[in-house]
């Protein structure tokens, strides 16, 4: 599982592409009229959706690795 967890914010995706055209390493698929992260582990943060999404509705995070996540359990 890839640490980097991207969200796009559904309700504010209009679905135009950008994230798609300018992703250097095909994270992005547009599925019924929006955009949706398919290959989360290719991304190599460069960020571009970003930059050019006209809605901002794109967020760049990361997941607890297994083992951070087990520390904070106990």
């Amino acid at each position: 599982m890839s640490t980097v967890l991207i969200k796009v914010n559904e309700d504010e995706c209009i679905g135009c592409g950008n994230c798609l055209k300018v992703c250097p390493v095909g994270v992005y698929k547009i599925v019924e009229g929006r955009s949706r992260p398919v290959n989360e582990d290719k991304c190599i943060l460069c960020r571009a959706c970003i930059t050019h999404c006209p809605k901002n509705c794109i967020e760049i995070g990361f997941r607890a690795s297994p083992t951070l996540a087990r520390l904070y359990e106990e």
